[in-house]
């Protein structure tokens, strides 16, 4: 098995001497996009080399090279289940609606935190008079929580500063960041996808599925395969592109009910929970690197 493309031509050799049959190579992400051209033309041609992805947007777009299997992501069982733990703690909703979004801090601009605060600036927006009924803005302020593994370069902490009701935490313990999740109304990844330099996208984003198991509904990334991450409508939704606007409407209609958010929250927990069975993880683990059909 090999976990980086780039020694997919190890894992090779070392197949062509030991005798096995099969070689599945691992891709996590932009790795589809960014491998280099000869080994684009290995995976291609040679038969011992069997692509593994996490979602059916990252098999597509593997597909010009060679088709692969997908194993959705699993989780380790201590932190799935501390995140169920929080789901099932009932909490009054606080006085001011909280987004959260997490991601590596240092990769702000690709996780499009850009997208989603000049959404959140969209709602804080006055309307006009004259303005349609589905212009925006809100009844009261909306809390930002941005958390991840740090340290937060000076650049994001530019963004964020003097914004009212926005909190970083940095390097959060697995407890804060639970908490977090489950505290939370509404969990949003805006992640760009480029497949061009500087290269960005998500695969199907583990952030989501934690969110959901702490009972957190989520808003996924417009492309991408995030979409196989959360049901649409149900415990997720998607904005309609990547641009602020399409965000700031998302969050408008959500936000604006935050009982059927919470309801959601609650289904989202539960569909989580069933998707990330470690037995059946663990099954579809083994039929993907060996080739072999689930039982």
């Amino acid at each position: 098995m090999v976990g980086q493309v780039d020694l997919a031509l190890t894992g090779l050799v070392t197949a062509r001497l030991t005798g096995a049959s099969r070689v599945p190579v691992l891709f996590h992400g932009v790795d589809m996009w960014t491998m280099r051209r000869h080994l684009r033309l290995l995976l291609r041609h040679d038969p011992l080399l069997c692509p593994v992805t996490t979602s059916s947007f990252g098999a597509g777009a593997l597909s010009p090279t060679r088709m692969g299997a997908v194993i959705p992501p699993g989780l380790d069982h201590r932190w799935r289940e501390a995140l169920l733990t929080e789901a099932a703690r009932r909490r009054p909703l606080p006085p001011v609606p909280t987004v959260l979004t997490v991601f590596p801090l240092d990769e702000w601009e690709a996780k499009g935190l850009p997208t989603l605060v000049g959404a959140l600036d969209t709602l804080h927006a006055p309307v006009p008079a004259e303005a349609p009924d589905d212009a925006g803005g809100t009844a009261g302020p909306v809390r930002l929580v941005i958390a991840g593994a740090g340290p937060a370069p000076g650049s994001l902490h530019a963004l964020i500063a003097g914004r009212e009701h926005t909190d970083l935490f940095e390097d959060p313990s697995d407890e804060e960041l639970a908490r977090l999740y489950a505290t939370a109304d509404l969990f949003a990844l805006c992640t760009r996808t480029r497949t061009r330099s500087p290269v960005s996208g998500e695969s199907h984003p583990t952030a989501l599925l934690e969110a959901q198991l702490a009972g957190c509904a989520v808003i996924g990334p417009a492309q991408g395969g995030s979409r196989d991450a959360y049901q649409r409508g149900v415990t997720g939704w998607t904005p309609t592109d990547e641009s602020s606007p399409a965000l700031a409407r998302v969050l408008a209609d959500l936000l604006a009910d935050r009982a059927r958010l919470a309801r959601a929250g609650r289904l989202a927990s539960d569909w989580a929970r069933a998707v990330t069975d470690p037995d059946d993880h663990s099954q579809a683990v083994f039929a993907a690197l060996l080739g072999r059909q689930r039982s």
